[in-house]
């Protein structure tokens, strides 16, 4: 079987520049260090696809063509290596074995480590937070937790990661602005702000169906101005000492790319030569050779499951 694994991206700085003023505006004032966004670029790699007949780990890169199948088999996910900080994802290694839980590890690995660190990331109320201590026991201060939040267009969402993970996390979710609102080295003590945070008005955790077209669409500058204000006041109320800097993660192409790509699931594409395009937001971009067809699909719907027939 061939199993996708990861999409393999990595944010890097690309600029800093003012959020859009025009017109009157502009002519009117100078725009202020506040009026400025730092702009990332999502670097997606490939996919990282598994092998379970030599237990294998290999990059199938933009350009590359894959088949897609079923994906009916959903295989347990990466439960070693380190929280610390960034690895090497093809010298990792996989279980084999079926889904036990919902978060999607077998029965042997349902208590490791990272099997609790998404507990406790992942999961809501005593759960999330009996997961939050066990986490803070195992990895002892070592580690440096960020709650941030996410502006979508139609809403505002909080969120919380690992602080080195965070433009990668962002750039998995579609988004149009985002902010750092605070850090902590307890995972517990970031878990209780962000679900704390989540509960205020205007504010959640769990975001509506978020549309890739509308976010591409919606005006940035719109955005900005909300997120700008909410930020403010939440970082003055809770009294943390985070500097403002509001940003976004972007593909390495055109957004407009996505933007005419046809939203779909793993059954239209099958049995399919397609071509691998790039990643964003979780979503990954597929074309279909010598045509002007373009797919974007759900990762959830591919990775660690048998989706993957073969590679062309």
């Amino acid at each position: 079987m061939l199993i996708p694994r990861l999409f393999y991206v990595e944010a890097k700085f690309r600029s800093r520049e003012n959020i859009g003023y025009g017109g009157l505006e502009a002519f009117l004032q100078v725009p202020k260090e506040e009026d400025y966004i730092t702009t990332y670029k999502l670097l997606f790699y490939g996919i990282i696809v598994h092998d379970t007949s030599s237990d294998e780990l290999f990059l199938v890169a933009p350009g590359d063509y894959i088949v897609l199948g079923r994906g009916y088999k959903q295989l347990c996910r990466w439960h070693s290596g380190t929280l610390l900080k960034r690895d090497d994802p093809l010298k990792r290694r996989y279980c084999t074995k079926g889904v036990y839980s919902g978060l999607g590890y077998c029965r042997e690995h349902n208590d490791s480590l990272r099997a609790i660190y998404d507990r406790c990331f992942s999961a809501g109320g005593l759960q999330s937070l009996g997961a939050c201590k066990r986490l803070d026991i195992a990895i002892k201060n070592r580690l440096t937790y960020v709650v941030y939040l996410v502006d979508y267009g139609i809403g505002l969402k909080v969120g919380s990661t690992r602080s080195w993970r965070l433009y990668e996390r962002i750039g998995e979710q579609p988004h149009v602005v985002a902010v750092k609102l605070h850090e902590e080295t307890s995972a517990l003590k970031i878990r209780e702000l962000e679900v704390e945070l989540g509960r205020k008005p205007g504010l959640t955790e769990r975001p509506k169906k978020r549309g890739l077209k509308e976010i591409i669409y919606y005006p940035p500058r719109k955005s900005y101005k909300r997120l700008l204000d909410t930020s403010r006041k939440i970082i003055k109320e809770i009294r943390s000492n985070t500097e403002i800097n509001l940003f976004r993660v972007l593909p390495e192409i055109e957004l407009t790319t996505y933007s005419r790509a046809e939203n779909t699931v793993l059954e239209r594409i099958t049995d399919r030569k397609l071509e691998v395009i790039n990643c964003w937001a979780g979503y990954l971009l597929l074309s279909e050779p010598n045509t002007n067809k373009y797919y974007v699909i759900k990762g959830r719907e591919l990775l660690h499951r048998n989706s993957i027939e073969a590679i062309k």
